[in-house]
């Protein structure tokens, strides 16, 4: 970006989710492809713009992990320089429930984060993390309190 007053991005969801990811059902959107090759597009899509944001933006982006991460989300979370997390946030890869494999630049950014192992056992367990546990595992910096992760990621920037 060159917006030399720009120095920071906060990355952050509404309500009651940050990122839910793609939506996967067949209804989701028209398109000229098979059902398959229309889904392969669209994790190819997403995975090549998460990873471009992690290796081509000059700005530090923080990550303000408000609510569930799951899927495509969790990936957009993961491409964040530095995370911060809701002490009641959930993060889930969600792959294994439907018989995928990981996708949104998680294969790198899952194993930089938490090493070979831990990433390995969260994807293949489809395990759920919290604020807390996701800190411990190396998947976020900071654990905040639910009420003062706005002004957190805030002060952050």
């Amino acid at each position: 970006m060159a917006d030399e007053n720009v120095r920071v991005f906060a990355l952050t969801g509404t309500g009651h989710s940050f990122c839910a990811g793609l939506d996967l059902s067949p209804e989701s959107h028209a398109t000229p492809l098979s059902p398959q090759a229309a889904q392969l597009d669209d994790m190819r899509w997403v995975s090549s713009r998460l990873l471009t944001l992690r290796r081509r933006c000059d700005k530090l982006v923080v990550g303000g992990v408000n609510a569930v991460a799951v899927g495509a989300g969790l990936g957009l979370a993961m491409s964040t320089d530095v995370r911060l997390i809701k002490r009641s946030a959930r993060l889930m890869a969600g792959y294994t429930r439907i018989g995928g494999s990981l996708d949104a630049g998680l294969t790198v950014t899952l194993l930089q984060a938490m090493g070979y192992e831990r990433a390995m056992r969260f994807m293949m367990e489809n395990r759920t993390v919290i604020g807390e546990e996701a800190v411990a595992l190396g998947m976020a910096g900071e654990v905040v309190d639910d009420d003062a992760c706005s002004a957190r990621l805030a002060h952050s920037c």
